[in-house]
């Protein structure tokens, strides 16, 4: 994998990271090395993501690509998982609503998911404590 595309599954990843915890959850450690066949990263242990959550990795790389339509952006460029998870979750008729709520979400949380996703490009494996020390930093620094 290019480092280009390293940075676009970290920013997939990051972004479900970063909205997960605004949310007031919490997970282990988010990874490029899963243990899952077949996908470059993954987020472990998520309990009960939210339909944020679960968009929030393809509403971060379809930001990232500067995608114009992000639905079918999510549909072409991975995600696939994540989509589905999201409508077991959610009825057809509040889509249109949680993909609006999850896209301010990830644009609020942009520089906090950019730089997650710089530490994770360049370290592969990052804790929950350590994203949250990196939130802290930026935020103090931002006060």
């Amino acid at each position: 994998m290019s480092s280009e595309d390293t940075m676009a599954v970290a920013v997939h990843e990051a972004g479900h990271a970063v909205i997960h915890l605004a949310e007031g959850g919490s997970f282990r450690y988010v990874t490029l090395r899963p243990r899952l066949t077949g996908r470059h990263g993954h987020v472990y242990g998520v309990r009960s993501p939210s339909p944020a959550t679960l968009l929030a990795g393809p509403i971060a790389k379809a930001v990232w690509d500067d995608a114009e339509d992000f639905s079918l952006h999510m549909v072409e460029q991975g995600g696939c998982d994540d989509i589905e998870g999201f409508f077991e979750l959610v009825q057809d008729e509040e889509a249109g609503a949680w993909f609006e709520r999850t896209g301010e979400l990830v644009l609020k949380h942009w520089d906090e998911i950019l730089m997650v996703a710089t530490l994770l490009e360049r370290d592969r494996t990052v804790t929950v404590r350590q994203v949250r020390a990196l939130l802290n930093v930026m935020r103090n620094e931002a006060a």
